[in-house]
């Protein structure tokens, strides 16, 4: 017996392994498709929906899509109720699993999944990326078939004289308190396992007569609450409106259970008379019938209530009174990767416009460095623009360390172009963070000698200055399009780099001519020169960044 149970629990372990593969395969061969569903998400209330569950059937990983709408949410790009209803629609994409788990899982012999496993390996095994992905897919569907049959064959049929068997029945035997008892295993298996590998141990149970059709219903009921928490733990720590979304996933799970529960018997009798009616004669189908069901009358119900379950999550989850206009928090890649390198590429370019937005923030100091009349204002504006250096520097830490991440998985040949022009893009972008720092002590050495620019010369520095944001300006569009797919032009990029370029040449020629006719103080000029040098160092940050992005379209 003890061998028996050990099979089953490396059985469940193969199962989950299997899970993985199939979730990989698929990212991979369709990863650029799920960018598609992104603009639904900003859509009508029924596009979220088909949003969220075009998603999570997709990468049959509902903690993935709720980390996806956690972190559109935090950022502001999505607002409570547009995730509440991805979430919705997420519950029944997951459920995909399910009937591929009762179709296929229950075959009498374990030939067929070697022979898919046999096509996945031929599949895997050739030179296009699309072709070997799929292959992953295939394989990792045979290991779920064959972990299934071990797990069949690992438990005995009911009826046997089998500790657990005899406490699996008494717990049958409670009536109501038995929903409730199985209803708490599902939540902690839920937690634990997640839905997928949780409705399927349901199925091997009831296929196996050791438990019920109610017992099971209520383990999936359960599952679908405990799959909630792990979203809700990697929510705590990216903000109140993170949590809330997060939060928003258990609350319309609880209700719905809730819901169920008070009419428990009439709805598991209706979805056995309707597996009946389909031919849908095996309790496995019955199991996944119920999983399906109960997510897709919930989704019909509370995607018209999304504003109520908004106010539920606002009572539950206070506003945050600490002050954080100092913390740096990262908002699109704070809560980790997506699964797939597609997705998770999304996720960078929405941290890199954050990045740029940082950056042109920044920037706007140096002319209020530049017109500070007194040495405290001066300060204030100084110390910002060495923040802002180390601002740039903590992003291109945190997107680099990201983007690492995600070349750690295979990923097509385009993704591999993407991810490396990125690193180049906060590479530039955290140059000019450094210039900021630059120019702050170029101005502090500047009034440590006693030296200050006249009119002529400040007129001409924040026409300079003027310039590079402008170009800054640009290079936000230019990237905005960029991570779009729609850049195909620059010309914009390269008038703002030209009229910088135009305007240094102009300006460091009558410094030279200045200095050579001793009109001036020679002093104050040398800093000018260093100063117009180093923007229009910034311009060619600049103009790299739109260079970099505009070839990844071409």
């Amino acid at each position: 017996m003890i061998l028996n149970v050990l099979t089953f629990l490396g059985a469940i372990a193969l199962f989950i392994y299997g899970m993985e593969l199939m979730s990989s395969g698929v990212q991979k061969a369709f990863g650029d498709r799920l960018r598609k569903f992104l603009p639904w998400m900003t859509g009508g209330r029924v596009q979220q929906v088909l949003a969220g569950m075009g998603i999570t059937a997709l990468i049959q990983s509902s903690n993935a899509t709720t980390l996806l709408a956690v972190g559109f949410v935090n950022a502001g790009m999505l607002t409570l109720v547009q995730a509440i209803n991805v979430l919705l629609g997420a519950n029944v994409g997951t459920t995909v699993t399910g009937w591929i788990t009762a179709t296929a899982g229950f075959l009498p012999s374990i030939s067929y999944a070697l022979i898919i496993m046999g096509v996945g390996f031929v599949m895997n095994m050739g030179k296009k990326p699309a072709l070997k992905s799929i292959g992953t897919f295939v394989i990792g569907l045979a290991i779920i078939l064959i972990a299934m049959s071990f797990m069949n064959k690992s438990l005995p049929a009911a009826g046997e004289d089998i500790p657990l068997s005899d406490l699996l029945n008494d717990l049958s035997s409670k009536g109501f308190i038995s929903i409730v008892i199985y209803l708490i295993i599902g939540i902690l298996c839920g937690w634990m396992l997640h839905s997928s590998p949780t409705v399927a141990i349901t199925m091997i149970l009831i296929n196996l007569g050791w438990i019920g059709f109610p017992s099971a219903a209520a383990i999936v009921l359960g599952t679908n609450i405990g799959t909630t928490f792990k979203g809700n733990i990697a929510a705590r720590s990216a903000g109140t409106m993170a949590s809330r979304a997060a939060l928003s996933h258990t609350v319309f799970n609880a209700l719905g259970v809730i819901l169920v529960l008070l009419a428990f018997r009439p709805c598991t009798n209706a979805v056995q008379g309707l597996c009946n009616v389909l031919g849908l004669h095996s309790p496995v189908f019955h199991v996944a019938m119920f999983h399906t069901a109960f997510n897709i009358v919930m989704m019909l119900i509370f995607m018209w209530l999304t504003e109520y379950i908004e106010k539920i999550d606002t009572w539950m989850v206070k506003d945050d009174d600490k002050s954080q206009g100092n913390v740096f928090k990262l908002k699109y890649i704070g809560n980790g990767r997506l699964g797939t390198p597609a997705l998770s590429i999304r996720q960078a370019y929405q941290e890199i416009l954050d990045f740029e937005h940082a950056a042109e923030d920044g920037f706007r100091d140096v002319g209020c460095a530049l017109a500070a009349e007194d040495d405290d204002t001066f300060e204030e504006y100084r110390k910002s623009l060495i923040k802002t250096e180390e601002v740039t520097d903590r992003y291109e830490y945190e997107i680099a360390s990201f983007l690492s991440d995600i070349s750690s998985e295979q990923m097509t040949g385009q993704e591999t172009e993407e991810t490396r022009v990125l690193y180049r893009v906060i590479g530039e972008l955290e140059s000019l963070g450094d210039s900021c720092e630059n120019i702050s002590r170029l101005l502090s050495r500047l009034r440590a000698h006693k030296q200050e620019f006249d009119s002529g010369t400040m007129e001409k520095l924040k026409e300079m200055i003027g310039l590079v944001e402008n170009a800054m300006a640009t290079m936000g569009i230019n990237l905005k399009s960029a991570s779009a797919g729609s850049l195909t032009d620059i010309t914009n990029a390269y008038e703002a780099e030209d009229a910088i370029n135009s305007a240094r040449d102009t300006f460091r020629d009558e410094a030279f001519v200045q200095i050579e006719q001793q009109e001036g103080n020679y002093l104050s000029l040398n800093y000018f020169l260093d100063f117009i040098e180093e923007l229009e160092a910034m311009g060619d940050f600049i103009i790299n960044v739109s260079q970099a992005v505009v070839r990844t379209e071409e």
